[in-house]
């Protein structure tokens, strides 16, 4: 049972930025590693993979990897001939993803999401080690973040370049051109937005000076991005006249929208400071400085 995988990019001789193809190839190892441990999530949360480097060939740029596959204390596990069954799903779960992206310029409804999903525990179900009645799946966001990365990944080829995932004797060329930008992925995600307004305190990571940009900052120990909308005080800010430093923190009425899929679950949070109340300054910090 054949459990390694190749890619292969082909490439015309002599063409400039050679160095596209291989930051595409490496681009795409550290794409499928990514989705190689989330697929092995659907048979047992306690299966870890690792990739590994089978063999490289020139001419074309052909490389052939494995996975390391090593359980973590299942016992459902522990009597079993289980890698190579594991092994044997995730190339087959590769080649189901590169196979849904093919006709595809990009993914238009959540809907499409789910059916992928349910196709790649279809293969868990065939493989059925554990003998389970069922089988978890990816969570939403992480598979879409896997097919981003991997459709990333082959952005710096040309339309002369092509790319194949090879399982066995079966070969599938990755779609070039697919995208899947991140504010697409929030809005597939998206079933509600909730919006509240309340005085908060936030501690300044990390100012933007010279522009309108977010701002890094903290609420407890989570760092967060904030756009400051209190323009008045924003031009008094760069131009001096409201000094702020990291560590001091900002006082005033902030708004936050928490965007929610269709489990209930955040998946995106957005901050905006909409007036300065007061600068809280950070003597400790400053003191260090000194």
């Amino acid at each position: 049972m054949n459990t390694d995988y190749w890619i292969k990019i082909e490439y015309k001789t002599g063409s400039k930025n050679p160095e596209r193809v291989f930051k595409t190839m490496s681009g795409l190892i550290e794409s499928f590693t990514d989705f190689d441990n989330n697929l092995a999530k659907i048979i047992s949360a306690n299966i870890a993979t690792t990739s590994t480097l089978e063999e490289i060939t020139t001419g074309s740029l052909k490389t052939r990897l494995g996975s390391i596959l090593r359980e973590i204390d299942d016992a459902a596990l522990k009597e079993l001939n289980w890698r190579k069954f594991v092994g044997s799903f995730l190339v087959k779960g590769k080649y189901k993803l590169i196979e849904f992206l093919e006709d595809k310029d990009t993914v238009n409804e959540y809907g499409e999401i789910e059916l992928l999903n349910n196709d790649l525990v279809s293969l868990a179900r065939e493989v059925d080690i554990l003998h389970l009645p069922s089988y978890g799946q990816i969570p939403s966001v992480k598979l879409l973040e896997n097919i981003k990365n991997i459709s990333d990944a082959v952005i710096p080829l040309t339309s002369d370049d092509s790319v194949k995932l090879i399982v066995g004797d079966n070969e599938k060329i990755i779609n070039q051109r697919f995208r899947l930008p991140a504010e697409k992925i929030e809005k597939l995600l998206t079933e509600q937005i909730i919006e509240t307004e309340r005085e908060l305190v936030l501690k300044v990571k990390k100012p933007d000076f010279l522009g309108y940009s977010k701002w890094e900052m903290k609420i407890g120990n989570k760092t967060i991005l904030v756009k400051i909308e209190d323009q008045n005080w924003l031009n008094r800010f760069h131009k001096q006249r409201e000094p702020v430093q990291p560590g001091d923190s900002i006082k005033g009425l902030v708004r936050l929208h928490e965007h929610i899929d269709q489990h209930g679950q955040i998946v995106t949070e957005d901050y905006s400071i909409l007036r300065v109340d007061e600068i809280i300054t950070n003597l400790s910090y400053q003191q260090k400085l000194l």
